[in-house]
């Protein structure tokens, strides 16, 4: 089968999320024996397209995609536009559509508004809608009318390898994602300072990433213990990951994260809300993790104090877990939907 995706691409200068999503759905179709074409507004993909040609396809992108002959065409975000020219290009291809999250409050009316309309316009015109949630489904069906059809969970790429977690000196707290108002880095800061008041452990937090909310909290929260290191590839990404004890995120409205697994991966422990996508993946792994109310975690010191003694996954089969969190099976229940 001839499989085209249609998004973000990793590069020289271009990552995130969906593109890793993207990367990791391409290398598992390929084992699995089909041939992939990713098609990208990134800057540096061999593929690149300017954003202009997905939503009034450009004859040169026609051909590169008739050329390639899908049977399948997988997008997200806006380059699901493509879809409502796509079967004058190829009449007998499928088109699937991954929602990877939501508006939240801050778009405002109009900019929730255009998605919206955006957002139904790409559903009248592709064959299959995958929420990578529970919530994710749910909050486009209930609160903005968009139909998902299933949910499929996501995945890693890499496959588990066990090893030893080495203890550390003092007891390392990692962030990894934007710094954005959305992502809660301020109050990660707080409750972390919060954890480690009068705690007989030497602590640290390392905040991997960038964003417009940087150099503020780098300047309000300037200290010997809080680390901001910027940007850093993957493969660093998943060292700091495998260096770290525990992970600490705080958006209480997470559509999925996938930087959850990650750090899962890694063996570190987790403290995240009690909200989010993220709790249905990460409720079994039980005493790993530790979900907290954000406008009540002051009274959850004695928690806090226990979680930072537990020695991580020791009860915990994680070879199991990632037969199921990996893109292998996405791209299987991709293939065996019954919609397609």
């Amino acid at each position: 089968m001839n499989i085209c995706i249609l998004g973000p691409e990793i590069t020289k200068d271009s990552f995130g999320g969906i593109a890793t999503f993207n990367e990791g759905l391409k290398n598992a179709f390929n084992s699995l024996g089909h041939k992939v074409l990713i098609i990208s507004n990134s800057r540096g993909s061999k593929n690149f397209f300017r954003k202009s040609n997905f939503i009034h396809p450009s004859a040169s992108l026609k051909k590169v995609i008739k050329d390639f002959d899908p049977d399948l065409i997988i997008t997200s975000m806006w380059y699901g536009l493509i879809n409502n020219k796509i079967q004058k290009i190829c009449p007998k291809v499928k088109t699937i559509h991954f929602i990877h999250g939501f508006p939240n409050y801050r778009y405002g009316i109009v900019k929730k508004n255009i998605l919206n309309v955006i957002l139904k316009n790409i559903r009248k015109k592709t064959d299959l809608f995958i929420a990578n949630s529970k919530l994710t489904k749910l909050i486009n069906n209930e609160i903005y009318g968009i139909e998902c059809d299933k949910v499929i969970e996501l995945g890693l790429q890499e496959s588990y390898k066990d090893f030893l977690k080495k203890p550390n000196n003092e007891i390392k707290f990692i962030f990894v994602g934007r710094i954005v108002e959305e992502k809660k880095v301020d109050k990660i800061c707080e409750v972390f300072n919060h954890i480690t008041e009068n705690n007989n452990n030497k602590c640290s937090l390392t905040i991997v990433g960038e964003g417009p909310e940087k150099e503020y909290l780098k300047n309000k929260y300037s200290s010997s213990t809080i680390f901001f290191e910027g940007k850093a590839s993957r493969e660093n990404v998943m060292k700091k990951l495998q260096e770290a004890d525990i992970f600490i995120s705080l958006n209480p409205h997470e559509p999925f994260g996938l930087v959850f697994l990650e750090a899962v991966l890694n063996k570190c422990k987790i403290i995240c809300p009690d909200s989010g996508g993220q709790l249905e993946f990460l409720n079994e792994l039980k005493e790993n993790v530790m979900s907290i109310d954000l406008n009540d975690y002051k009274n959850s010191k004695y928690r806090f104090d226990e979680f930072l003694k537990i020695y991580p996954y020791e009860k915990t089969d994680l070879r199991l877990y990632f037969e199921k969190y990996n893109y292998k099976r996405v791209a299987d229940e991709i293939l065996q939907s019954q919609y397609l």
